[in-house]
């Protein structure tokens, strides 16, 4: 067998979907489990996984030897300028205290999240029966199904073989089969749309960079223009969940 990490370059449709059933496998597997709710697990919470990227944290590491947190810094300046006064309103009092998604996130049913599935962290393991790898758990965390579905569309939406929409069925199905009756539309259409708002508080920086003139974006500029988009949108269909 042949382990590889997953380039940086168009993903294969049955590699997309490989990897979206290890996601949903894994979200399955865990999803309202007590045990999750101990602190001594260390397990990021969502106030974690929204200010990771936040202009706060750019602000308060932008002094040291690392360049990445001015580059948060200069994405959220300039998405600023890239969104509609309603979208930028939304997003930057959820940057300033994402509290009230934290709140209406938190009213759904939560499980483990890798916390950082983007295809950096991905390896498959090519075999008579493939298997998904994934790397750097240091950002593991609980929360709702969706969030972690929204940063693999928000970091790997250039490299998707479908749309992100296709996506997102693709896994609700899967993650539907494996839960069988404990899948209910009344917990899943909330907390996906409140989750894609979110993965708009998670990328929005680097979404923006990527449409400009960051060298992550450089041959996808249209493609990342495109998304800023839609999210906007998603931003709009979530808000209402609040």
């Amino acid at each position: 067998m042949e382990a590889a990490l997953v380039p940086y370059a168009r993903f294969e449709v049955a590699d997309n979907e490989r990897i979206l059933d290890a996601m949903a496998a894994l979200h399955a597997t865990f999803l309202a489990m007590p045990d999750l709710a101990d602190p001594a697990l260390g397990l990021c919470r969502l106030g974690h996984v929204y200010t990771f990227h936040s202009p706060q944290t750019g602000r308060r590491e932008a002094g040291g030897p690392d360049g990445h947190p001015r580059l948060i810094l200069e994405g959220w300046d300039m998405l600023q300028t890239m969104v509609e006064p309603d979208v930028k309103e939304v997003i930057y009092e959820l940057l300033d205290n994402p509290q009230p998604l934290c709140a209406a996130l938190g009213r759904y049913p939560q499980t483990l999240l890798h916390g950082d599935w983007r295809q950096a962290n991905l390896g498959l393991l090519r075999g008579e029966q493939t298997q998904v790898i994934l790397l750097d758990w240091q950002l593991a965390a609980v929360a709702p199904p969706a969030v972690e579905l929204a940063r693999y569309l928000g970091t790997s939406s250039a490299l998707l073989p479908v749309s992100k929409e296709a996506a997102i069925a693709y896994y609700q199905e899967s993650l539907a089969y494996r839960l069988g009756a404990r899948f209910d539309e009344s917990w899943w259409r909330p907390q996906l749309e409140l989750g894609l708002l979110g993965g708009f508080l998670q990328d929005g920086w680097a979404i923006a960079l990527k449409a400009t003139h960051w060298s992550e974006g450089e041959g996808a500029r249209d493609h990342w223009q495109a998304d800023v988009a839609w999210w906007s949108e998603q931003v709009r269909a979530g808000v209402k969940w609040l």
